[in-house]
């Protein structure tokens, strides 16, 4: 299917992303729930602009307050960073380019159940088997 992602309102200049143990609780964006201290967990920070929009962070500029446009972070559970995986595979197999590989931030469920041939539960569920109660 392909996820063309032309449409965004912004595009990031700086985007990081981070697998590891959350630092503390905090909420998944794709399925709501909720991410322990410890857990692992993908972190995802974007902003949308490397330099200061107002003053492009000149050294003798005299800008109040910085203003680096559009931020996003966010926290993805373990499990949903794996159905994204399998997405991404079942969508590499088709020869989608890798930038489209993946629906936008917080619209897996969304994804998911615009596949109504079930490609992307088959490929989770093959992946990862534990995935096969979360995905009925």
């Amino acid at each position: 299917m392909c996820f063309y992602n032309d449409d965004c309102g912004w595009v990031a200049q700086i985007s990081d992303v981070q697998d590891g143990p959350s630092p503390c609780n905090s909420t998944c964006i794709e399925c709501g729930g909720e991410i322990k201290e410890g857990a692992h967990r993908r972190h995802v920070f974007q902003q949308e602009s490397e330099c200061c929009v107002i003053c492009d962070d000149a050294p003798d500029s005299d800008c109040e307050r910085h203003d680096y446009g559009n931020i996003f972070e966010a926290d993805i559970c373990d499990s949903c960073c794996k159905i994204l995986r399998a997405i991404y595979a079942v969508e590499a197999d088709e020869g989608c380019p890798e930038h489209s590989r993946q629906p936008f931030y917080g619209e897996l469920f969304d994804a998911i159940s615009n596949d109504r041939d079930g490609r992307y539960t088959a490929r989770a569920i093959s992946m990862f088997p534990e995935l096969a109660e979360i995905l009925k």
